[in-house]
């Protein structure tokens, strides 16, 4: 099971990631819930964005937060406004790791809730693929 499926079946992660989405910053609590959910490279990521500090977006810089998408408000196609994340070594909150660029680059989101979980899910695949990524969890001893 991935975050994505989880999310469709889970209150306690779709109230998690509704405060990510309230307060533009990755809940403290969430790394260890998806840890107790053996949804360890989600967790990884957590961890990450747990440890970012506030920062503007790419194109809104007095917007602060934690990582969080950005919303591209001028998509001129029939879908309207799309959330989308940045990859690179950009200072931006919007801007994750290169090493997730081959599984989230250039694809864009309705909700941020939905650029949230696949950013999630990304990363555990990017881990199980040998990316180089932070890494921040203990597992194994």
């Amino acid at each position: 099971m991935n975050c994505r499926e989880l999310y469709e079946v889970d209150d306690g992660l779709k109230a998690m990631i509704s405060c990510w989405v309230r307060d533009r910053r990755c809940p403290l609590a969430l790394p260890d819930y998806l840890m107790e959910s053996e949804l360890q490279g989600q967790a990884e990521c957590c961890e990450w964005c747990v440890q970012m500090p506030d920062r503007g977006t790419y194109t809104k810089r007095e917007v602060l937060s934690g990582p969080f998408p950005d919303l591209d408000e001028t998509d001129d196609t029939l879908r309207g406004s799309v959330w989308y994340w940045f990859t690179g070594k950009d200072d931006s909150c919007d801007c994750v790791p290169s090493g997730l660029s081959k599984w989230i680059g250039v694809t864009t989101y309705e909700t941020p809730e939905l650029a949230i979980l696949a950013l999630l899910d990304s990363w555990a695949e990017a881990l199980a693929e040998g990316a180089d990524l932070p890494r921040f969890l203990q597992v194994g001893g």
